[in-house]
């Protein structure tokens, strides 16, 4: 994770990247937010979908599913705030020495956010095929 250490424009606008907390933030956020809409969705999909096309959906697209998940939130998150997507691992950075621990709840707000927001879409999106019509 690189961060500018001067501002180019000689103005006294920061961008994000130079804003190290809201960076980490956003970025955690963001990250966090595709990995659980993707994953997730993709769990939804196979559990309302079987009553399309049963045979095609099974474990290996789940598997597919949050795969590429993984890689969508690492690509988007990993020049930011270096992606770590799940607190077990920003507190395992941070006890190596490799993230600061002034950074650490910046990161853990921002994925806890991301998972809550990135659920919620998926719930919004699926919810007439995951509720029972006689609970709603």
């Amino acid at each position: 994770m690189v961060f500018p250490k001067e501002n180019k424009s000689g103005g006294t606008k920061k961008s994000i990247t130079e804003n190290k907390k809201l960076a980490v933030f956003l970025g955690e956020l963001v990250g966090t937010f595709l990995l659980i809409f993707f994953g997730d969705g993709t769990v939804a999909d196979v559990a309302v979908a079987p009553r399309l096309a049963p045979e095609a959906y099974n474990w290996l697209l789940i598997t597919f599913g949050w795969g590429i998940g993984v890689a969508i939130a690492v690509y988007v998150a990993g020049g930011v705030s270096g992606a770590h997507i799940n607190p077990a691992v920003t507190l395992a950075f941070a006890t190596n020495g490799d993230t600061p621990w002034n950074l650490v709840p910046y990161y853990i707000i921002g994925q806890f956010l991301g998972a809550f927001l990135g659920a919620g879409a998926v719930y919004t999106i699926y919810y007439d095929g995951l509720v029972p019509k006689i609970v709603r």
